[in-house]
């Protein structure tokens, strides 16, 4: 019997083959990566500090990974930051914990 050619871009397992990111996705990897590298935390702390497993903050920090709003709030919350800073496109600063004043 003869076999069907697999599709390009297949590797012949589920879940694999790595999608694009969106300049979203990219923006929240990029921030995830930055601020646990500032707390000097690996993922497997982070994913216990957010109360989600390690392979999910793996694949956050991808940005390949279409994560649940409620993952990112865990996250937020363990950095202490608002969610919608780690959505936003930051030049070099890092980001604040949320309610801290730039004033004192």
């Amino acid at each position: 019997m003869a076999r069907r050619p697999r599709s390009s871009g297949s590797k012949g397992q589920r879940g694999t083959s790595k999608r694009t990111a969106s300049p979203m996705l990219a923006v929240l990897a990029e921030n995830v990566r930055r601020l646990r590298a500032q707390h000097r935390w690996t993922q497997k702390k982070l994913a216990k500090r957010a109360g989600i497993s390690q392979k999910t903050v793996s694949r956050m920090e991808d940005g390949g990974y279409n994560t649940r709003s409620e993952q990112v709030a865990l996250v937020a919350g363990a950095f202490k930051v608002d969610i919608r800073d780690l959505f936003l496109a930051h030049a070099a600063p890092p980001l604040k914990p949320s309610g801290a004043s730039l004033l004192r």
